[in-house]
């Protein structure tokens, strides 16, 4: 899907083709596109992905500068400049975030995969260890530990349609964009080659990774303390003391704070306040 799209992503396909030539021009600009959207799990070539998003692009330019023009020549301050240089800067914005959606997405794609990676990895440990065959194994995890079951769904339909073990987890290494995961299915795979026993290559896996967590979760805890300190100075010191040493300020001059500043003040503190706690959110690693 096309983000920032205000039509159907057929209909956006259709009408974009007139900029087919463009979309193609602009996709030999990004040489990591086509990487990112495999990883991402998106079925667009470079191209058709480009010509999308600026078809897109263009129509939003035009829908948001006719919105701006209505109600501004409802308002009875009709500015064509203004509104041409806001659908640009608005234009410009869903360009660049229709560029690094891919990117965004496989990123997103890792994190679901690996908060799932290491319960899934000792479900298979256990079933081979048990006597259970390597492909009933990563059968058995298809379902039940999200991103890691969707890539072992895939492996177990391949070799089920008669694709040897070892290129069907090489196929899955070289579309997973997450580093744990292609190493996991890399070990297999060469143990699968060498004659290794699997059972210990997976038990080796999860401790590895269970270490790997530990550190991760104390490095987090160590990055929280300026994390903490700069929401203390940005969401409560510089709100309050800011605009209250700004106020006893601006009365020595005799100049009034406009109203609308309180307004927009507010809105800005809980931006910062959801970007903070998103971005927090986004460093926690998974404890499962």
């Amino acid at each position: 899907m096309i983000p920032f799209s205000l039509l159907p992503e057929p209909a956006l396909m259709s009408f974009g083709k007139r900029f087919k030539g463009l979309g193609k021009r602009v996709s030999n600009s990004f040489p990591y596109l086509r990487v990112n959207l495999v990883q991402a799990n998106m079925s667009y070539k470079p191209e058709e992905y480009c010509t999308g998003v600026i078809t897109a692009t263009i129509i939003n330019f035009f829908v948001i500068a006719a919105l701006i023009l209505l109600l501004t020549k409802v308002n009875g301050t009709l500015d064509p400049l203004f509104a041409a240089a806001l659908a640009t800067l608005i234009a410009v914005f869903s360009f660049s975030m229709g560029m690094m959606h891919p990117a965004a997405k496989a990123k997103k794609r890792i994190r679901q995969i690996d908060d799932h990676l290491i319960p899934a990895i000792r479900q298979m440990y256990i079933e081979v260890k048990s006597g259970v065959t390597l492909f009933e194994g990563m059968k058995s995890i298809g379902r039940g530990y999200g991103g890691v079951s969707e890539e072992f769904a895939k492996i177990t339909k391949s070799i089920e349609v008669g694709i040897p073990e070892t290129n069907a987890l090489n196929q899955a290494s070289s579309r997973n964009p997450s580093a744990r995961f292609r190493r996991v299915v890399w070990q297999i795979s060469n143990s699968l080659v060498v004659g290794s026993d699997i059972a210990n290559t997976l038990k080796e896996l999860v401790d590895n990774m269970t270490q790997e967590r530990m550190s991760d979760i104390k490095k987090y805890g160590a990055e929280l303390n300026p994390f903490i300190m700069m929401y203390m100075m940005f969401a409560i010191v510089l709100p309050s003391l800011g605009i209250s040493l700004m106020n006893v300020m601006l009365s020595f001059v005799n100049i009034p704070i406009p109203k609308i500043f309180f307004p927009i003040a507010l809105f800005g503190l809980a931006g910062f306040q959801l970007f903070f706690l998103g971005f927090v959110s986004s460093k926690r690693p998974s404890v499962e």
